[in-house]
């Protein structure tokens, strides 16, 4: 039962979080930013890895 719950709880909160992103223009633009964010900090660690790879 517990499994069961949490799974609805879960299912209840991906549901909310795309209803939100997708009819509330505030969320929308909170979680752009994040997103490039996220790809901004990907692409440092992806240059410094490939630094690391031509300096071995």
């Amino acid at each position: 039962m517990k499994d069961v719950l949490m799974l609805l709880g879960f299912s209840m909160g991906l549901v909310t979080g795309a209803l939100l992103y997708k009819y509330s223009t505030c969320t929308k633009e909170v979680v752009d930013k994040g997103e490039k964010a996220v790809m901004k900090e990907l692409d440092k660690i992806e240059k410094k890895s490939k630094k690391k790879e031509k300096a071995s």
